[in-house]
């Protein structure tokens, strides 16, 4: 049996599968966030809510992982975000820009053509990676 160590917003911060009873004991003596599973947990795949152990849910709206775009021409638009979700984008520099992205629609405009990868997040839905493939445009289109 495992101890599932949890947050107050659902976030699963440790999975204890190897302890001694005086473990179980300290938790319960100290009101700690905690269940007892004998399920397979994965931090990253699950979360508490409610007191159940349940998979963090998905963006399912994001339907395409891969854009190909023209430069100055084609146009994208992202929906069905939660709302709101925090947006990181990669940056020339080999860092990240943060964007907070409300409305659960995004409309990215580039000025350079590249591979540009996004990453929205919102608790308590799977992180998204999107890639946009910004090409140059075609001569006389």
């Amino acid at each position: 049996m495992a101890i599932v160590l949890y947050e107050e917003d659902g976030r699963i911060h440790e999975v204890i599968t190897a302890y001694q009873a005086s473990v179980l004991e300290w938790y319960q003596k100290n009101h700690a966030r905690y269940l007892l599973t004998e399920f397979a947990v994965d931090p990253h795949a699950h979360f508490v809510k409610d007191g159940v152990i349940c998979f963090r849910p998905v963006m399912q709206d994001i339907r395409t992982t891969t854009y190909n775009v023209e430069l100055g021409k084609d146009s994208i638009q992202i929906e069905g975000l939660p709302d709101p979700c925090t947006l990181r984008i990669s940056d020339n520099a080999g860092g990240f820009v943060e964007h907070e992205i409300t409305g659960g629609t995004l409309s990215p405009e580039f000025e350079d053509v590249g591979l540009y990868t996004l990453y929205f997040s919102a608790w308590p839905y799977l992180d998204r990676i999107v890639e946009v493939n910004v090409i140059p445009r075609k001569e006389g289109m």
